[in-house]
């Protein structure tokens, strides 16, 4: 079980530093709020691989985009 944890912790502190919330992230992996809630917590026992890669990909393309394109950039670099 302790896997299990460790992997929704991973996920969970990566999801936060990019600075998403657990309904973002599902929905660009294309899952539900609760699946990531329950992986974070460790109250899902068994996430396939499938799933852990997905939500994996998408937490890196996510990243990628925020440092592409911070938010502050977007609010301060407005019309002149």
């Amino acid at each position: 079980m302790s896997e299990v944890l460790d992997i929704g912790k991973s996920i969970k502190a990566r999801r936060e530093a990019i600075g998403l919330t657990q309904a973002e992230l599902a929905a660009a992996a294309g899952y539900k709020q609760s699946l990531i809630s329950e992986l974070e917590t460790g109250a899902r026992k068994r996430p396939s691989y499938a799933t852990v890669m997905a939500i994996q990909a998408a937490l890196s393309r996510l990243e990628r985009e925020r440092a592409a394109c911070p938010p502050d950039s977007v609010a301060s670099g407005g019309a002149s």
